[in-house]
């Protein structure tokens, strides 16, 4: 019923409170203080300095401040020459009206920190991560691990509350 009278609020010309109408595959994100707009999900650079590339990787939403609205978490994949391919996850809140960036994760090159996949889930956000050598995981026999690190939101930030080692990619935990 409250998603019902949220749609027939926006028709009636007022702003949504939740980020599933937003459509973030065409949409301008800032991006190492660039402002980058996306289209289709893809934004690429060709000139003489080089290539570069965004991509819209993952698109997830759930209520992760508690105000019963979606929030969206937006998993980037950037390259910009070279052989750096970098993740980022930007997530975002549209409880003013209007969508708007409430926190950042930076990710990493590939298998070194890169996220691989995102949620929201009963208040939490989840990210997992690979890493190519076991540094960051308590196994030290492997020769690459997935962490995943759960976060809430405490009215300002995420806040890391619980982390999990796999030596294989997880699905979306339980």
């Amino acid at each position: 019923m409250i998603h019902s009278i949220l749609i027939l609020l926006q028709l009636a010309g007022f702003p949504s409170t939740d980020t599933r109408s937003v459509d973030f595959d065409n949409f301008t994100y800032r991006v190492d203080g660039q402002r980058i707009t996306v289209k289709n999900g893809d934004w690429v650079k060709d000139d003489e300095t080089g290539k570069a590339y965004l991509v819209v990787a993952d698109i997830q939403d759930g209520d992760l401040t508690g105000d019963g609205a979606s929030e969206s978490a937006i998993l980037l994949e950037s390259y910009g020459g070279g052989n750096g391919f970098y993740t980022s996850m930007q997530v975002f809140s549209a409880a003013t009206g209007r969508p708007k960036v409430i926190a950042t994760l930076e990710g990493g090159d590939r298998d070194d920190g890169g996220i691989k996949r995102c949620g929201i889930q009963q208040g939490q956000l989840w990210v997992v991560r690979i890493f190519r050598d076991c540094a960051e995981c308590s196994t030290s026999k492997c020769d690459r691990c997935f962490v995943t690190t759960f976060y809430r939101w405490d009215g300002k930030h995420l806040k890391a509350t619980k982390r999990v080692e796999n030596l294989e990619l997880p699905d979306a935990p339980n």
